[in-house]
């Protein structure tokens, strides 16, 4: 029952994002525009934060992720050193962040390809959200070893 209500909760996340890609239409622009502001809006991680310990290997930009077990579920933050990728982190801790593990280490992506952000963020953007994606399932799978 608990992981049915999580499940749902992610869900309901995905759809959210979705929502609001859907709503800008075709325009690559504002769609760009979009993830600025949510890499705008996420809050910045301190210096300490900012270490190679924490730090996404993969990406062209500088990129962090920082987290920890609360509960049972993963609460996560980040930084990058550019607007866009912030952008890109932000989805993933929209997504992510107080969820459990096992929700983490299930999660399928291919949603992505229906809202067109590939198209937008380009070939190398996309390589390296797929590393800070990894890194998030590798951090879930850590945790969900830890209670197994």
């Amino acid at each position: 029952m608990a992981h049915d209500i999580a499940l749902t909760d992610i869900l309901q996340r995905r759809q959210k994002i979705m929502d609001a890609f859907q709503f800008l239409g075709e325009d690559q622009q504002a769609k760009l525009e979009y993830l600025m502001d949510l890499g705008e809006a996420l809050p910045s991680l301190t210096a300490a934060q900012r270490s190679e310990e924490n730090k996404i290997s993969g990406c062209m930009s500088k990129v962090w992720l920082v987290h920890r077990e609360e509960k049972g579920v993963l609460i996560l933050a980040g930084d990058s050193n550019t607007v866009i990728t912030k952008g890109l982190l932000s989805l993933l801790i929209q997504l992510y962040t107080h969820q459990k593990p096992k929700i983490i280490i299930d999660h399928d992506f291919s949603w992505l390809q229906t809202i067109g952000l590939y198209q937008i963020i380009g070939a190398q953007r996309a390589n390296g959200f797929a590393h800070m994606i990894n890194r998030c399932k590798m951090v879930a799978l850590r945790y969900y070893k830890q209670k197994v």
